[in-house]
C-alpha cells in the first residue's frame, strides 16, 4: 500500500520552547496549547491575530477542557482548574507535591468527564512516572504505575480502546477499556518504534479509527491503521515533534506542536522553525475534545474567550 505524504504550514503565534499537548475548543472555536518549561496555557483563534497567553505559575503538562467553561490542567503537582478571565488558579489533586524530581506530562479526557494525565521524572529515571485518572468528583486513582515517560494518551472512535504511550518503552499500546468504570483491561502493542532513532510523543484518533502519533526526534507525525499498518506520514522542518490534534469547524485541520528544548546551537541554527505550532489539511475528520466534570456546573458558567 503506498504511504500518502502530506505537508504542514507554520501557524502564525510566535514560537516557544516546548509546544505540546495542543486542543481543540469547538465551543469558542480556538486552539490550546501548553509551553511546558514556560508554565504558559497559550490560546488562539485561527484566522485572527488573538492569541493569548496565561501564565499559570508552575510547569505545566497538559490542558484540556472543563464543562464548567473553565480549563484542566495538569501541573508540576498534579491537577487543577484554571479560570482564564481572573487567571485563578484552583488545586484539584496534588499526588506529587512532595515529590519535587517528578512532574506531570500529557493527558486528555474520556467521554465520562474523567481526566487522564501521567507523569515522569525530570531526568527520566525508569519507573518513576504513573499514569492518573482524575474522576469528577475529586477521586484520583492510579491507573498504570512504574511508567518511564507518560505522553500521548487517546481513544479509538467505539471507546471500547485506550491508546497509550510511554515514550521510553518506543511504543504505542492499547488497552481495552471499559468506559462506564473508567477501567484499563488487557494490554497489547500496536505499533512498535523500537530501533528507530525517535520516539513517540503525543498522538490523537481520527474518525476512522487511524492513529496519528508526534515522533520525538523523528520530524514527522505519522498515521497509523488500528492494526499497526503506516499509511500516511507528515514531514516536518523541525526534529522534536511532540503532538497533534484535530481541529478547524470540520475537524479536518491536524494541528501539530513542536519543540526548541535541549537542541544545541547547531540544532537551533538548522532549524529555524523549532518551537512553531504548524497546520495539515489531513482530508480526514478528527474526534471532538472531551470536557472534564459533571454537566451539572455547567449552566452557571461564561464561555471562554481568547
Amino acid at each position: 500500500m503506498m504511504i500518502k505524504s502530506l505537508s504542514s504550514e507554520v501557524l502564525d503565534v510566535p514560537m516557544g520552547e516546548h509546544f505540546e499537548s495542543p486542543i481543540w475548543d469547538d465551543g469558542d472555536e480556538r486552539l490550546l496549547w501548553v509551553d511546558i518549561f514556560r508554565g504558559e496555557v497559550h490560546a488562539y483563534l485561527p484566522g485572527s491575530a488573538l492569541h493569548r497567553v496565561t501564565q499559570v505559575g508552575s510547569e505545566v503538562g497538559a490542558v484540556g477542557l472543563a464543562r464548567s467553561g473553565e480549563l484542566v490542567l495538569a501541573v508540576r503537582a498534579g491537577f487543577v482548574l484554571l479560570t482564564e478571565r481572573t487567571q485563578v488558579v484552583q488545586p484539584l489533586a496534588l499526588p506529587l507535591k512532595q515529590t519535587p524530581e517528578v512532574r506531570m506530562n500529557d493527558g486528555a479526557c474520556d467521554a465520562r468527564g474523567r481526566f487522564w494525565a501521567g507523569s515522569m521524572a525530570y531526568d527520566a529515571i525508569p519507573g518513576r512516572g504513573t499514569l492518573y485518572c482524575l474522576r469528577s468528583d475529586g477521586t484520583l486513582t492510579v491507573a498504570i504505575d512504574s511508567v518511564t515517560i507518560s505522553n500521548g494518551i487517546a481513544w479509538d472512535p467505539t471507546w471500547r480502546l485506550c491508546y497509550y504511550i510511554d515514550s521510553a518503552t518506543g511504543c504505542v499500546d492499547a488497552f481495552e477499556f471499559d468506559l462506564e468504570e473508567g477501567r484499563l483491561g488487557a494490554r497489547q502493542t500496536v505499533i512498535d518504534l523500537r530501533g528507530f532513532p525517535y520516539e513517540p510523543d503525543g498522538l490523537t484518533v481520527d474518525a476512522d479509527g487511524a492513529i496519528w502519533v508526534a515522533l520525538w526526534d523523528g520530524s514527522e507525525v505519522q498515521r497509523y491503521s488500528p492494526s499497526g499498518e503506516l499509511l500516511a506520514r507528515v514531514r516536518l522542518p523541525v526534529s522534536r515533534v511532540t503532538s497533534c490534534t484535530f481541529g478547524g469547524r470540520t475537524l479536518q485541520q491536524l494541528y501539530i506542536t513542536t519543540s526548541r528544548f535541549g537542541l544545541d546551537a547547531a540544532a537551533l541554527i538548522s532549524q529555524p522553525l523549532a518551537g512553531s505550532v504548524f497546520v495539515v489539511d489531513a482530508a480526514v475528520q478528527g474526534l471532538p475534545a472531551q470536557r472534564f466534570g459533571t454537566t451539572s456546573n455547567a449552566a452557571n458558567s461564561e464561555r471562554n474567550v481568547c
